[in-house]
């Protein structure tokens, strides 16, 4: 089983709460986060990715919806 977490994070443009799950993600080792409706452009998913120290990541068209993963996962998005 993958470690993974889906969190619906209002937050997440907030800098404490990407701080917040970037300590998730090193203390459960989690390899998939997946994020409902973050609230905020698409374009700062970039930043983002390498806070939480992930590999990769997809939006869903409406951007509600974000996923990340890490390798050695990989995902047909």
């Amino acid at each position: 089983m993958i470690p993974s977490i889906i969190w619906n994070c209002r937050g997440i443009g907030n800098l404490e709460t990407q701080f917040y799950i970037a300590s998730l993600i090193r203390q459960y080792r989690l390899g998939i986060v997946g994020l409902i409706e973050p609230m905020i452009s698409s374009d700062r998913i970039q930043p983002l990715l390498g806070r939480l120290g992930m590999d990769h990541f997809h939006s869903n068209p409406t951007n509600h919806i974000w996923i990340f993963w890490t390798r050695p996962y990989s995902m047909d998005c």
